[in-house]
């Protein structure tokens, strides 16, 4: 077979693979081999499926170096298949069901809404995500979830090193902050500091376990809010973590708006965002991607630096510097203040 005729197949049949690690973190695989090695007969005790059906997803997550398959014929955890446990604090469980149930369903009507001149998620029977988990709190914890993993695997250190006073105690507001992920990492950093985590109601309860774990009930508090609204929350340092690409210009404009309105002349805003390429780059496939399951879910975008610094002049907000996290070659931490709007040049 050659390589082009290898690669197109190997990328069509992707979706393969997601739907096995979904069916199998939905049967608990994982946590059914969490204790120790067991063979075929013990795990469709265990799981309740038939042996011969269990097989089917057994042997390509073998292929896959996510279980082994020893010769006594028994399945056991590779250290990949540990971070699939449901119940281990870092577990990419909640992440691999949101691909599977929610993802899914945006990507397969993609053809639709380009032909309709509208977003995928415009062909679901709830169309607005974020309105949807209001209402639906398991829709809410599996969002969260998959969003809580993700702010964990942000490393801000290289940040830090370059950024701000660390003795200084910072007022931080984290908007659309959710249960405190990235809150929690600054507070880490600035000792100092004190903060704010703004976010639905149904994030408050595991935003206030987060920081009691932390013992920070002193430092950071909890405030119910929505960001499209006045927030009227004194601050020198504001967040918006993974915010602004989930909404389209005018709504992201409406967003700043609101923080700006709370902000002073030495306030500062830390946006942690990916920047799409300025031109077509083969590497970046990962952002490609986001830039479409953005649209898909939200009708939102990636956008580059340009546009950013575009976005943010339109507030009355100057991009005062641009920092590449250095283990993530998708996220930046954008500063800006509202200074004098500088001319960048790209």
């Amino acid at each position: 077979m050659k390589f082009d005729e290898y690669m197109i197949m190997n990328v069509a049949n992707g979706f393969m693979g997601t739907y096995v690690l979904y069916t199998a973190c939905r049967l608990k695989v994982f946590d059914a081999l969490a204790d120790g090695r067991k063979n075929l007969q013990e795990l469709e005790d265990v799981i309740q499926v038939k042996g011969q059906l269990l097989i089917r997803i057994l042997r390509p997550l073998v292929a896959y170096k996510i279980l082994s398959f020893d010769e006594n014929e028994d399945y056991a955890l590779e250290s990949a298949g540990r971070m699939l446990i449901s119940y281990e604090e870092d577990s990419l469980w909640t992440y691999i069901l949101f691909c599977g149930k929610e993802s899914m369903q945006i990507w397969e009507n993609i053809y639709p809404a380009m032909l309709q001149n509208c977003a995928p998620k415009d062909f679901l029977a709830e169309t607005e995500i974020f309105e949807t988990q209001k209402k639906d709190e398991k829709k809410f914890e599996l969002f969260d979830g998959m969003m809580k993993r993700v702010s964990k695997s942000v490393e801000l250190a290289s940040f830090f090193e370059k950024y701000g006073n660390q003795d200084k105690a910072y007022r931080i507001v984290d908007v659309g902050g959710g249960t405190g992920t990235i809150m929690l990492k600054f507070l880490h950093n600035f000792k100092n500091g004190s903060g704010t985590i703004v976010d639905l109601e149904a994030a408050k309860q595991d935003a206030l376990k987060n920081i009691a774990n932390r013992g920070w009930q002193e430092r950071c508090t909890f405030k119910s809010g929505n960001f499209f609204e006045p927030l009227e929350l004194t601050g020198n340092l504001y967040i918006l973590s993974r915010v602004l690409h989930d909404w389209e210009d005018e709504k992201a404009k409406l967003i700043l708006q609101n923080v700006v309105e709370c902000m002073d002349e030495k306030s500062e805003l830390i946006i942690l965002e990916g920047l799409m390429p300025e031109n077509v780059n083969e590497g970046r496939i990962e952002m490609y991607m986001n830039d479409i399951q953005m649209w898909g879910f939200c009708g939102g975008k990636e956008r580059t630096k340009a546009e950013f610094a575009d976005l943010l002049a339109s507030v009355g907000l100057n991009m005062k510097h641009v920092y590449q996290l250095t283990n993530n070659d998708t996220l930046s931490a954008i500063v800006a203040d509202k200074t004098k709007v500088e001319e960048w040049v790209f």
